[in-house]
């Protein structure tokens, strides 16, 4: 008789949540290796790709309703905008570490919005 093993045929998998704030190993954008995990965790737990909205490192605001300001209000060292009209797609093995597992509930709201306004979605959070 065969036996049937129990275990995954799978390994267990490092798997960011929406709303992680992540490292990469080659940036996203020009001036940080900093994302923001935005695909739901179903799929960060199965597919060897994430959807994630860079980090830029900014000196002045880019005042646009597809961009998110944080700072150091936000637990940042340094200020930085999310471009969320840079939304990208990276494979799993770009990920280097979680440098935070979420953030904070105001962050992610408004990330839903500029991502609604970057791509033109009617949204009840997004008043434009």
């Amino acid at each position: 008789m065969k036996k049937i093993s129990k275990e995954s045929p799978h390994p267990a998998r490092f798997s960011p949540r929406r709303g992680s704030l992540i490292s990469l190993s080659a940036d996203l954008s020009s001036t940080s290796n900093l994302a923001i995990v935005v695909s739901n965790d179903v799929q960060n737990e199965v597919s060897d790709f994430l959807t994630v909205v860079p980090l830029e490192r900014r000196v002045s605001r880019l005042r646009a309703p597809f961009a998110v300001d944080m700072g150091r209000k936000d637990g940042f060292r340094e200020l930085h905008t999310a471009r969320c009209d840079w939304i990208s797609r990276i494979g799993r093995s770009q990920v280097q570490s979680i440098e935070r597992a979420t953030l904070p509930e105001r962050i992610t709201s408004q990330l839903e919005a500029a991502i609604c306004v970057a791509l033109g979605i009617s949204s009840s959070n997004n008043s434009n």
